[in-house]
């Protein structure tokens, strides 16, 4: 609720700081180069502001975060953030993960944990568990916050115990009883487009592509069986579906009775049958 009632006033307050005629939508995708969707969930109140977006607009915009928020509001939480620790973005990286597992640790015993999400990139919880993919979406991360320098992909070293904790955070994932998984139709192709990036830049070798493709294709095969069985290797339930619509951002939602309250997800989607998953083997072994 406080959540609630503090986003309402950080869009109340940009609306009432722009020109008569200025499209308040508009404006928060110019200053947070967000796509129309995305905002749209924002404004609705669907998805919260993070802790970085609300910043963004205090600074563009001119408005004070502090008589947003309140004093009285000071030891609450009320932005979702990852704080992203450039001197040790290691640490970082590894709060986030640990964050999660945490909370898999929670649901490991209840009988009626679920968890759903709907994405455009491939899920943590499927690919953590392959070293070089995990390795690569390390390097990206970093390639994406601009004040954590960062070279060539051979030389990140990931450290073990953040290697550890990723498989950690896979194999208490197959203990969630009902698993649901929607997906982007592209989301294999936004992969490639990653590895393509990459490698144009000369950030990685065509080793290392082919490296990152052996992983994949192991995942997919994964991906096939896992759909075909519908079960996870604990023998819970999981559910694959592609959307017939493209995702701007990635949805979570973990259920632990009243402890953490899922989010509705309204999509139109068809089942993926193993089929489809050799026909994506095919076009990321033709891709790379």
């Amino acid at each position: 609720m406080i959540a609630n009632t503090i986003n309402t006033t950080l869009i109340e307050t940009v609306r009432k700081k722009l020109p008569p005629k200025a499209s308040l939508a508009k404006t928060l995708m110019d200053i947070l180069f967000l796509g129309k969707e995305a905002v749209y969930r924002r404004l609705r109140g669907e998805v919260p502001f993070t802790l970085s977006e609300a910043s963004i607009i205090s600074r563009k915009i001119g408005i004070s975060l502090d008589r947003i928020v309140g004093v009285s509001f000071n030891n609450t939480a009320v932005f979702d953030m990852n704080v992203v620790h450039h001197d040790n973005p290691f640490e970082s990286y590894y709060s986030i993960i640990d964050k999660y597992v945490r909370i898999f640790q929670l649901l490991k015993d209840d009988p009626t944990s679920e968890m759903g999400t709907s994405s455009n990139i491939i899920p943590q919880t499927l690919y953590l568990k392959h070293d070089i993919l995990s390795k690569f979406r390390l390097f990206k991360w970093m390639y994406q916050n601009e004040n954590i320098p960062c070279t060539h992909f051979d030389e990140l070293e990931v450290p073990q115990k953040l290697v550890d904790k990723q498989k950690e955070f896979t194999n208490l994932a197959q203990y969630v009883r009902s698993t649901d998984y929607i997906w982007d139709c592209m989301i294999f192709q936004h992969m490639v487009n990653d590895i393509r990036y990459f490698a144009d830049v000369r950030l990685i070798s065509n080793d290392n592509k082919e490296q990152i493709k052996e992983d994949l294709l192991k995942l997919t095969d994964e991906l096939e069986e896992l759909a075909a069985k519908g079960k996870s290797e604990f023998y819970n339930d999981v559910r694959i579906y592609i959307s017939n619509i493209n995702f701007e951002a990635f949805y979570h939602n973990t259920g632990l009775r009243c402890v953490l309250q899922p989010e509705r997800v309204d999509s139109v989607v068809e089942k993926v049958f193993h089929h489809d998953f050799r026909k994506r083997r095919i076009a990321a072994d033709s891709f790379l």
